[in-house]
């Protein structure tokens, strides 16, 4: 089977086609879908808070790029950013109570919901189903390339 290249370009295609649809979404909200991402994952924590090493971790990405990200969102005042007591080093990421983080959070899974029904809606229930289990199987297999 030689779809491998063809397999990775599609997917990366398709994610390249959500995230800009997502950002172009959120533009009028002043955010970037990486700064939901950081609140989405922050919201989905216990004590709504994470390091930006767990943070880094979880995106993917460079601790300079989350850490730019958690500053930009800190000035926006939907994070707070707590030294470590422990260790001065460390940084803790909490999402703060401000309101607009809350509608935010709303607005994204609506948002979410809305392109999922949008990219499958000729798809049935089963093939839907199917696809999923399909992409967390080759997200698995991925895993430590």
């Amino acid at each position: 089977m030689n779809n491998g290249y063809k397999l990775g370009f599609t997917i990366k295609q398709l994610h390249g086609a959500f995230e800009s649809n997502r950002n172009n979404f959120f533009r009028q909200y002043n955010v970037t879908g990486s700064q939901m991402d950081i609140l989405e994952y922050l919201d989905g924590k216990t004590n709504k808070m994470a390091t930006v090493a767990e943070i880094q971790t979880y995106l993917n990405v460079s601790y300079a790029t989350v850490s730019g990200i958690v500053s930009r969102l800190e000035e926006k005042t939907f994070v707070d950013k707590i030294k470590g007591v422990s260790d001065r080093r460390q940084t803790n990421v909490s999402i703060s109570d401000n309101k607009e983080v809350k509608d935010l959070l709303k607005l994204q899974h609506v948002y979410l919901e809305s392109m999922d029904q949008k990219v499958t809606e000729d798809f049935t229930e089963s093939e839907v189903d199917t696809l999923i289990l399909l992409l967390e199987r080759l997200l698995s297999n991925s895993e430590g390339t």
